[in-house]
C-alpha cells in the first residue's frame, strides 16, 4: 500500500491505476457508490488532486498480513488557499498485485473546516 500511496497520490499516476486496481473494485467509505471502477476511482483521484494544491499523502503506519494491509496516512496542501492536514485510516486486500477491495476512514469533517467548507464555530457547538 505504501508503493500504491506514492504512486497514485503522489506520482499522480493513472496507470499505475490501472494497472494495480481490480475492476471494479469494493471501496468502502469514499463514497456512496461501490464497487468502483478503475475510470471512477481515476475521476475521484482527480478530484481530489483538484481539491488540494500540492497534495502529499505521507504513510505514518501501515502493517502487512497476508494479503491484508492496514495503515494510518497523513493528507497535507492547501485548499483555498488555506493549509490542509488531515489523516485517514485504510485497510486492502491485495491478490495478485491488484487492490481486491479497500476500506476507508477519511476525517473528511477536518479537511472541510480546514478549507472553509463549513464553518468550524458550528462545527464545535454541535459537539458541545
Amino acid at each position: 500500500m505504501e508503493q500504491w500511496i506514492e504512486q497514485v497520490w503522489n506520482q499522480r499516476d493513472t496507470e499505475f491505476i490501472r494497472s494495480h486496481l481490480a475492476d471494479p473494485c469494493p471501496i468502502h467509505g469514499m463514497s456512496q457508490t461501490s464497487p468502483f471502477s478503475v475510470d471512477d476511482f481515476i475521476a475521484f483521484q482527480q478530484k481530489m488532486l483538484g481539491l488540494i494544491d500540492d497534495m502529499r499523502v505521507e504513510v505514518i503506519e501501515s502493517m502487512e498480513e497476508g494479503e491484508r494491509t492496514i495503515g494510518i496516512a497523513r493528507v497535507t496542501g492547501a485548499s483555498n488557499g488555506r493549509p490542509i492536514d488531515f489523516t485517514f485510516g485504510y485497510s486492502a486486500t491485495v491478490r495478485d498485485d491488484k487492490i481486491v477491495e479497500a476500506r476507508n476512514a477519511v476525517d473528511f469533517l477536518t479537511f472541510l473546516v480546514q478549507r472553509g467548507s463549513i464553518d468550524e464555530a458550528a462545527v464545535q457547538e454541535a459537539l458541545g
